[in-house]
């Protein structure tokens, strides 16, 4: 299984920011069955991280994962379709967020390892405090100076 960033694809118009500062990944994978193999029939759970390096907030993100012809998906491990989407999460400027867990159930047999869900940020908004937020270390006060000449007599 592969993570599908497809930001590159002109079907998606999601701009610069999630090209430049977000990444998608599959963390948690479990399987009904002992190790990482999928037989037909099987299940398996798995979360999606987010992870947002760049300085917006970004608010009422939602993840869909779309099931292929070897796999249905679910949000709840009992209710099975060809695409489900997670309640929208929110995921703060240089930070990381994990979705609920997604199931997976195994349909059809593969050849070889093929990509049997595909991941992607169905839609989110942007929020600008943190934009205009001005980074300097905190231990550096802002600093003037006054520039005179002292004589040694007057």
């Amino acid at each position: 299984m592969s993570v599908i960033n497809d930001f590159e694809n002109p079907g998606y118009d999601y701009g610069d920011y999630l090209k430049t500062f977000v990444s998608i990944s599959i963390t948690d994978f479990e399987t009904d069955s002992p190790g990482n193999k999928l037989n037909v029939g099987e299940k398996a759970r798995f979360n999606v991280q987010v992870s947002n390096k760049g300085n917006l907030k970004m608010t009422n993100v939602v993840i869909q994962v779309t099931g292929t012809t070897y796999a249905d998906v679910s949000t709840d491990g009992s209710t099975w379709g060809s695409s489900v989407n997670a309640p929208a999460i929110s995921v703060n400027a240089h930070d990381i967020h994990k979705t609920i867990y997604f199931y997976l159930k195994a349909k059809v047999a593969t050849d070889n390892a093929k990509d049997i869900v595909k991941i992607r940020v169905n839609s989110w908004d942007g929020d600008l405090p943190h934009l205009v937020h001005i980074h300097y270390p905190k231990s550096i006060a802002s600093e003037i100076s006054l520039n005179k000449e002292i004589s040694a007599t007057d």
